[in-house]
């Protein structure tokens, strides 16, 4: 995964004029973490940014996945196990050196701006490994997904939409930075700060988002495993989905109306995976950019207002899985979660 990470952002950079620090910086706090050596972990601390939601879960999942013990601790302050990994909740804003950790499981944007945060100290945080390898290879995790309106799913406007997320990765390899930005900006809600800006954007950050549109036919059994791993961890989690949950048809019904649709779109990572839609002013098309918490109000109630989403997939799962209202499109981001070590010069 970091490979073919490293190579999708030396492409961007070269395409682009982004800022691009070589992943094989990343790499200098000693062994990475790969599905042989992740016992290594037991024993050690890791400190998990959102250990109850998706990035917690998934690594749970991960860790059941390959057979290595974790434990939960209240706080940091709790007594550790020796033979179990020990799992702590954290924020992202708070992990550095200086915290008590061993290792943290941080988000981009974050991760690359802990590294770049420390990298000329004394102690610092360097990349340590990736959860999405560790949990799928170089195909990562079906993180966010795209969602239609069921009596939108197959026509021909819809098709269009699906075209430019397709197309998205392309788009991204030639974009300039300041386009990216502003394009996003356009379309977000008043007032929500902005998860990606100057001095968090570059090709690797780009890279690192997995940004990646997997139709729902090609993508519909390893959603499910997902959905059951998280289910497994926590009950509450996620639930199964029904076959009709899926779209897997093509795109050739004649749209019953023209009126504009809306597309809703958390911000952070899945926003990325919208840029290529936004930079063809498709007039058919009404993008907003919303604070991930309130994603859930947009696709919910008696009369939603999200003609399609981009949503968390054990939350798709819950709120959507019947397919009775919505039907998944396909998956627009794979993982963004990556490990950290601390380093002593």
């Amino acid at each position: 995964m970091k490979k073919m990470l490293c190579v999708f952002g030396a492409v961007l950079a070269a395409a682009s004029g982004l800022i691009f620090t070589a992943c094989g910086a990343k790499a200098e706090g000693g062994d990475e973490l790969n599905r042989e050596n992740l016992a290594t972990l037991k024993g050690k601390t890791v400190g998990v940014a959102q250990l109850n939601n998706v990035p917690g879960l998934t690594l749970q999942a991960t860790l059941k996945k390959h057979g290595v013990d974790y434990v939960v601790l209240d706080g940091l302050q709790a007594a550790k196990s020796e033979d179990k990994v020990n799992l702590v909740a954290v924020e992202a804003e708070d992990m550095s050196p200086a915290l008590g950790c061993d290792y943290y499981l941080c988000p981009e944007p974050a991760a690359t701006a802990k590294i770049n945060g420390t990298k000329d100290k004394p102690v610092s945080l360097v990349y340590a490994g990736s959860l999405q390898e560790l949990y799928g290879g170089e195909e990562g995790y079906p993180q966010a997904v795209l969602v239609a309106k069921n009596d939108l799913a197959g026509d021909t406007v819809t098709g269009e939409l699906v075209s430019s997320f397709a197309g998205n990765a392309q788009y991204l390899a030639s974009a300039q930075t300041a386009e990216i930005l502003s394009l996003l900006a356009e379309v977000r809600t008043s007032g929500l700060k902005p998860a990606f800006g100057e001095q968090n954007l570059n090709a690797e950050v780009v890279a690192n988002c997995s940004v990646r549109y997997v139709p729902a036919a090609e993508n519909k059994e390893k959603v499910n495993a997902f959905l059951g791993e998280l289910a497994a961890v926590s009950a509450n989690a996620a639930k199964a989905v029904s076959d009709e949950f899926y779209y897997t048809g093509d795109f050739t019904a004649q749209p019953q109306n023209q009126t504009v649709r809306k597309v809703y779109v958390p911000d952070g990572a899945p926003a990325l995976g919208i840029v290529n839609a936004l930079s063809q002013k498709n007039a058919a098309f009404e993008f907003h950019v919303i604070d991930a918490q309130a994603v859930a109000g947009y696709v919910t109630g008696a009369s939603p207002a999200a003609d399609y989403c981009v949503l968390p997939v054990n939350l798709a799962s819950k709120l959507l899985g019947s397919g009775d209202a919505y039907r998944m499109l396909g998956t627009v981001t794979n993982g963004n979660l990556y490990f950290l070590t601390v380093k002593n010069a």
